[in-house]
C-alpha cells in the first residue's frame, strides 16, 4: 500500500513580485502569454515604476489590490494592468487553496487519529500507549482522508460531519503501511524507524491490528450515532477494502521473483492494494453524503484510477532511489525482487544482455546494493521507466475525466488538484 509521503512540491508560499507572477503565466495557463508581454514592455519603458509616483493622500496604507485599483483611477491608461492583477491575484488563490485544504486535512485526521489511540486505549498501560502512538509519527499527508473528505462533501461546512470518520480512515490507511513494512523489510518510514525495527515484528503486527480495530469500530459508531444514508452498505464496503488490501498484499509476496509475472497480474495486485482502496474510499464518501447513482459512480472511478497512478507512480520512485525526499528505505522493491511494472517492461523492452543481466538478478538472493544499483541501471537504460511514467498518466487523465461528469465544486476541484500534482509530487514530473 503506498500514499503520498510528501506534501506538494508547490510548497512554497507565493507573494505578488515578478518572479512569481512570470512563473504563474507561464505554468498555468496560455492565455496569460499576450498578458506577460505586454507587461514586460510596459514594464520596461517604466509605466510600473511611475506607480509610486501617483501622489494620493495615505496611498501607502491600502491594501496591494485597492492600491492598483486607485492607481487605474488615477491613470485611466493603466486599467488594463488593473484587470491582469486581480486576474492574478484569483489564480494564485486558486493555486494555493487546494494545497492548504490539503494541509489542514492532514492537521485535523492526524490529530483526531491520535485522539482516536488515546480514548480507545488502556491508560494504565504506558508501554501499548507508546507503541501505537508511534505508528503516526513523522507524518505529514492523510491523501485516503482527503479523498473521502472531499467525496463527500459539497461545501466546505460539510467537513464536520465526517471530522472522526476521516480520522479513522486515517488509522486504516496507516495501520497498512505498519504491515507493508515489516513485509518489504523497511528500516525507515516518514525519515523514523520503521515500527517493526522498533518494536519487533510481533508489536507491530499487533498494532495495525489494534489501529484497524479503533478505525472500524470509530466509523459504526458515528454512522450509529448521526444517521447517514446507505451506512449499512458502506460499513460491508469498508470491510471489504481491508480484506481487499491483505489479499493484495499475500499476492504481491506470493508473486515475488515470478518472471512471468503479466501485465493483468500486476494490475490486480495494485487494484487491490490501492485502486480499489481509494475507489472505495471515494464511493463511501459520496454514499454518505446521499450523492445521486451518477456522481457516486463518477467520484468511484476518479478513486480507482488515482490509486492506480499512485501506486505506478511510487514503483518508479522505488527505482529513482529518493529515500532522501520520501523518508523511507528506498529500493525495497528491487531489494525484495517485487515484481513491478519497472521491471516487467524493462525485461521486455531491454536489449538481450541487459534482460538476461535482470533475469539472474531477480533470482539471486544477493541485497548488495551494487548488485541493486546494476539492475537500476539496466532499467533506466531500457526505457521502462518513460512507460511506468506513460502508464501512471494515462491513469491521472481518466481520473480527471471522471471528475468532468460533476459539477465544479470546491472539492470536486480539490480531487482534481490531486491528480494534477500526483506526478510532480512525486518527483517524477521531468521524467
Amino acid at each position: 500500500m503506498v500514499g503520498r509521503d510528501k506534501q506538494s512540491g508547490a510548497e512554497s508560499e507565493m507573494g505578488m513580485d515578478y518572479k512569481l507572477f512570470n512563473s504563474v503565466l507561464y505554468e498555468n495557463s496560455y492565455r496569460w502569454r499576450q498578458a506577460h508581454t505586454i507587461l514586460c514592455s510596459r514594464a520596461s519603458s517604466g509605466v510600473l515604476q511611475n506607480a509610486g509616483d501617483v501622489h494620493m493622500p495615505c496611498y501607502g496604507v491600502y491594501p496591494a489590490g485597492m492600491r492598483m485599483f486607485l492607481f487605474a483611477v488615477a491613470c485611466p491608461s493603466a486599467l488594463w494592468l488593473t484587470v491582469v492583477y486581480i486576474s492574478f491575484r484569483q489564480s494564485e488563490v486558486n493555486m494555493n487553496e487546494p494545497l492548504a485544504a490539503f494541509r489542514r486535512t492532514f492537521r485535523r485526521a492526524h490529530a483526531t487519529a491520535n485522539r482516536l489511540l488515546r480514548e480507545q486505549l488502556p491508560r494504565d498501560d504506558s508501554f501499548l500507549r507508546e507503541l501505537m502512538l508511534s505508528t503516526l509519527r513523522g507524518q505529514e499527508t492523510a491523501d485516503y482522508a482527503f479523498v473521502f473528505e472531499n467525496a463527500f462533501c459539497r461545501r466546505d461546512s460539510d467537513v464536520s460531519r465526517v471530522g472522526r470518520m476521516a480520522g479513522a480512515v486515517h488509522l486504516l490507511q496507516s495501520s497498512a503501511f505498519v504491515t507493508d513494512d515489516i513485509f518489504d523489510h523497511s528500516d525507515l518510514r516518514y525519515g523514523h524507524a520503521a515500527v517493526h525495527k522498533e518494536y519487533g515484528a510481533s508489536y507491530a503486527i499487533i498494532a495495525a491490528e489494534l489501529m484497524q480495530s479503533a478505525a472500524l469500530r470509530t466509523i459504526s459508531v458515528e454512522l450509529q450515532l448521526h444517521g447517514f444514508p446507505n451506512a449499512l452498505a458502506v460499513m460491508e464496503i469498508l470491510n471489504r477494502v481491508v480484506l481487499d488490501l491483505y489479499v493484495g498484499q499475500y499476492l504481491d509476496v506470493r508473486h515475488t521473483r515470478n518472471l512471468r509475472m503479466t501485465r493483468q497480474r500486476y494490475n490486480r495486485v495494485i487494484a487491490l492494494g490501492v485502486g480499489f482502496y481509494f475507489a472505495n474510499l471515494a464511493r463511501c464518501g459520496a454514499l454518505l453524503a446521499g450523492k445521486t447513482a451518477a456522481e457516486v459512480r463518477s467520484l468511484t472511478s476518479f478513486g480507482y484510477h488515482y490509486g492506480m497512478a499512485l501506486f505506478i507512480s511510487d514503483d518508479i520512485v522505488d527505482v529513482l532511489d529518493t529515500s532522501a525526499d520520501t523518508g523511507k528505505s528506498s529500493g525495497r522493491d528491487l531489494v525484495n525482487r517485487r515484481m513491478r511494472l519497472p521491471i516487467m517492461l524493462a525485461l521486455r523492452m531491454a536489449n538481450s544482455r541487459d534482460a538476461r543481466l535482470l533475469r539472474r538478478f531477480m533470482t539471486e538472493t544477493s541485497t548488495s546494493r551494487g548488485k541493486v544499483r546494476e539492475a537500476v541501471r539496466v532499467i533506466q537504460r531500457s526505457g521502462a521507466l518513460e512507460g511506468c511514467k506513460k502508464a501512471a498518466q494515462h491513469h491521472v487523465t481518466q481520473s480527471i475525466s471522471a471528475l468532468r461528469r460533476l459539477s465544479l465544486t470546491l472539492p470536486v476541484q480539490r480531487l482534481e488538484w490531486l491528480s494534477r500534482t500526483l506526478l510532480r509530487t512525486q518527483g517524477i514530473g521531468q521524467l
